[in-house]
């Protein structure tokens, strides 16, 4: 698995999705599955987007 935490606003995620697969492709590992968000802190607990933090993981493959 290949992972990475955003914090921001769920409009600005596309950008952690560059870097994990930037990592992933720098590495020379790939793909294996559909990724996943999961959302630690969102609208139900933070009071500004800023403070949301989801964490996006990928499952990996070696070739």
């Amino acid at each position: 698995m290949a992972q990475t935490f955003h914090r921001g606003s769920y409009d600005t995620i596309p950008a952690a999705y560059e870097a994990v697969f930037a990592w992933i492709r720098e590495h020379g590992l790939h793909q294996a599955g559909p990724p996943r968000e999961l959302y630690l802190t969102g609208p139900d607990t933070a009071t500004s987007a800023d403070d949301y933090l989801t964490e996006v993981v990928v499952p990996l493959r070696r070739d």
